[in-house]
């Protein structure tokens, strides 16, 4: 494995670096910035100007509302019905004037609305070909030089980074080798000690650094070089002295002698080559040649002595243990060894690895960057006319900024003038309101004094001194265009005949107070007039300056176009393996792959979400649209009903107004009449009659009652006095048949029962002639009792 050669940035590529980080961060912040202040601006704008505002919300109401409604409902405890009435129209009257407030155009759109469908445009998931002939580059993804030699920088920079993130790594583990290999050169040393003791004979692993894994080495020189390089010298003037002495002849023996010690360290290098091969491959002849090198011994007599006794058995024990111990220790050496230079070779093989992957990679990006210069190239050509366009559209930009800016000061002015409007017209309603208070409705002289109050008169304006002799002029024409409008001078305008001399002149105070004020809201109107006229002019300053941004978008809409087909004339180099070509005609690959495209898998997967997203949210939007078309047909139903239930209520008004009064009254005109003493005392008056008339009514009704008591009484006596009669008649019928029975049984003189049948038939008649009598008595009475007053005469 070898390291990138990687050269070190230069100053100039380092500050170049630092500018494209900086520019990228600006253009961050100022992304974040301005996403704020659309985010700012959409929320303020859709309160007053989406007209979402709900009339009658409590949740938007104040929280001050409940004190202010204590103090109104405080308020309207003293005043009367009418006064109430009057109050409770006018507080209507505001609510509707807040509520028609919130009403948006018919041609308003509402800003959050058509973001979002701006939004859903430019985001609807589908892949965007830069080589489709309709294709529109976006904003955001314009290229100039600018940005490409950014990308350049910034690919260089990532290029830089890969390779030396490489060589650190790949120089962290040099470092792990040489810790290693000192780890094993100590554990080498306890592994011969035991070797020795134990008497074995085996080659130990030691490896060796080669000299190309330190190329920073290259130019260190050591003392044993210095006398090698001598003694090299040395030998070649030997040589060359030699050979000048055997002249023409000895050539070819010069070369056989200098041929020798070249041989010769030939085969030196040679050999520690290969011993040093053999030492890093764990071979055992170099091994062996260092481990068995001899040592001089010098035995003592006494040590040879007392190796002579044979040890005990104890000893014998403790030496086997001993060795069992130091066997142990010896694997387990070997074993750490082998765990270190496992992983080791592991950690290589990965990095190995890595580096064919990031070459692989570096490779790419060197193509990619021969592409972006080409690229670069391109856009140097039509960087003048990117600018220009640029600056026609920076131009019109801020021509718009600063049109927008009048449009909002002119606005501002004009609604200023508005309130004061507003504010002048309320004086004037005071003034006027303060005339209906000196001059009543029940005055008699009400209709010439309100003749005088609302005449037109000739008055001498106050005169600013000015330098500027057209207003002068102005100011005159005015004059004589209000002369039209004034009543005829030649009648004299005296006090009428009866009239309070200091109620007229009160009067003609009050009509200067309302000439000064509508003096000063014609003042006040022309200026009124004039901002308008100027909010028109920069209206249509707006409109050409939108035409011409839109015309310089198009023109810049159509470079960018162009500019994207020659890019797209550029060839790219990407690496493919088989496995990713599904690009197959008759289960072979084709040999024109002009109709092939590149496609990731990422992006196709993208694309097959966001198909089943469209399809929920397409369904979702059609669950809404139907919701949404029930409560339209339930709010036209209830409008509907609205507009009946008030049709029926004007009618009703109007019917009450035609029985009560035979004509419509205007509610206005009585709230503007306000209050009157005579009127006050009309009404007082009438309230005692209604008193006294209700105490009259209240004797009345109690002697009704005592009649009705009366006629109860007398009722109840007649019913009676009927009783008998019936009792009597009935008696009678029992009578008339005893005596029939009687009679019809005896033998009579006929003429005489004629007699006395003629006689009971006279006494019948007579009776019942008096019972009629009595009825007829009695049925007068009842009818003179149900008379009120009556009185019952015998």
């Amino acid at each position: 494995v070898t390291s990138f050669r990687a050269a070190k940035l230069p100053p100039a590529m380092k500050e170049e670096i630092a500018k494209v980080h900086q520019a990228v961060a600006n253009e961050e912040q100022m992304q974040m910035e301005s996403a704020a202040d659309k985010g700012v601006d959409r929320a303020g704008g859709s309160g007053a100007a989406g007209g979402h505002v709900k009339f009658g919300d409590s949740k938007s109401e104040d929280p001050q509302g409940k004190g202010k409604k204590a103090e109104t409902s405080h308020e309207e405890a003293g005043l009367s019905k009418a006064d109430l009435r009057r109050l409770q129209r006018k507080k209507r009257e505001e609510e509707w004037a807040e509520f028609n407030k919130t009403k948006p155009d018919e041609n308003y759109e509402n800003p959050d609305d058509v973001a979002a469908i701006q939004e859903a445009i430019k985001n609807m998931g589908d892949f965007k070909l830069k080589t489709d002939p309709e294709y529109i580059v976006p904003e955001e993804q314009r290229q100039n030089a600018v940005k490409k030699r950014r990308q350049i920088v910034l690919l260089e920079e990532s290029v830089y980074n890969i390779k030396m993130d490489f060589n650190t790594r790949f120089l962290a583990l040099r470092e792990v080798k040489k810790q290693m290999m000192k780890d094993i050169e100590r554990s080498n040393g306890r592994i011969s000690e035991i070797n020795t003791e134990l008497h074995i004979e085996e080659p130990l692993f030691l490896p060796v650094n080669q000299d190309d894994e330190f190329p920073e080495r290259r130019n260190e020189v050591t003392e044993e070089d210095l006398e090698a390089f001598k003694l090299v010298l040395q030998q070649r003037e030997a040589a060359a002295k030699e050979g000048n002495k055997g002249g023409f002849k000895g050539g070819g023996g010069k070369g056989e002698k200098e041929g020798k010690p070249d041989k010769a360290a030939a085969e030196k290098d040679a050999q520690d080559k290969a011993r040093a091969a053999g030492a890093l491959k764990g071979g055992k002849a170099g091994a062996a040649a260092g481990a068995t090198a001899d040592k001089p011994v010098v035995e003592d007599s006494r040590i040879a002595a007392l190796k002579a006794i044979p040890p005990t058995p104890l000893e014998e024990m403790e030496k086997k243990i001993l060795h069992k111990q130091m066997e142990f220790e010896r694997l387990k050496l070997v074993k750490r060894q082998d765990e270190a230079v496992r992983t080791f070779d592991e950690a290589l093989a990965d990095l190995r690895r890595e580096k064919f992957r990031l070459e692989a990679d570096v490779k790419s990006a060197e193509m990619k960057r021969l592409v972006l210069f080409q690229e670069f190239l391109l856009l140097k050509e039509s960087e003048k006319q990117d600018q220009a366009l640029k600056a026609r559209l920076d131009a019109k930009m801020a021509e718009r900024t600063d049109i927008l800016a009048k449009i909002a000061e002119c606005q501002e002015k004009l609604e200023m003038k508005k309130d004061e409007v507003e504010r002048l017209m309320e004086k004037k309603k005071l003034i006027v309101g303060e005339f209906d208070g000196m001059v009543e409705d029940s005055n008699a002289f009400r209709e010439p004094l309100l003749k005088i109050f609302n005449r037109k008169i000739k008055r001498v304006k106050k005169k600013v001194k000015d330098n500027d002799d057209e207003d002068y002029d102005s100011e005159e024409e005015e004059e004589e265009d209000d002369d039209e409008d004034f009543d005829d001078e030649e009648e004299e305008e005296v006090c009428p005949l009866g009239c309070d001399q200091a109620l007229y002149e009160k009067v003609c105070d009050l009509r200067e107070k309302r000439l000064d004020q509508e003096d000063v809201i014609l003042e006040f109107q022309k200026s009124m007039e004039t901002f308008k006229k100027e909010k028109d002019n920069l209206a249509k300053k707006q409109k050409t300056i939108e035409s011409a941004l839109k015309k310089i978008d198009e023109e810049i809409a159509g470079f960018q176009k162009d500019k994207q087909n020659k890019l797209n004339d550029i060839d790219v180099v990407i690496t493919l393996k088989m496995h990713q070509m599904e690009y197959l005609i008759d289960d072979k690959l084709p040999s024109d792959y002009s109709l092939g495209l590149v496609f990731s898998n990422q992006a196709l997967r993208r694309l097959k979400t966001r198909i089943k997203e469209l399809i929920q949210e397409k369904a979702q939007l059609k669950r809404k649209q139907k919701e949404l078309r029930r409560e339209h047909i339930q709010l036209h139903r209830d409008r509907k009903a609205k507009e009946q239930r008030i049709a029926e209520l004007e009618a009703r008004a109007y019917d009450v107004q035609m029985l009560k009064f035979g004509m419509l009254i205007d509610l206005d005109v009585l709230d503007r009449m306000g209050s009157n003493k005579g009127v006050e005392d009309l009404k007082e008056s009438l309230r005692q009659q209604e008193r006294a008339h209700a105490a009259e009514l209240a004797e009345w009704t109690r002697k009704i009652e005592e009649a009705r008591a009366q006629l109860t009484e007398a009722t109840k006596q007649n019913t009676a006095c009927l009783a008998a009669v019936a009792d009597l008649t009935n008696t009678q019928k029992q009578l008339e048949g005893v005596l029939n029975n009687t009679q019809g049984g005896l033998f009579q003189d006929p003429m005489a029962q004629r007699r006395k049948e003629i006689e009971e038939r006279d006494h019948l008649v007579h009776v019942v002639n008096k019972q009629a009598r009595e009825i007829e008595a009695i049925k007068k009475e009842i009818s003179l009792l149900r008379v009120k007053g009556g009185q019952v005469y015998g």
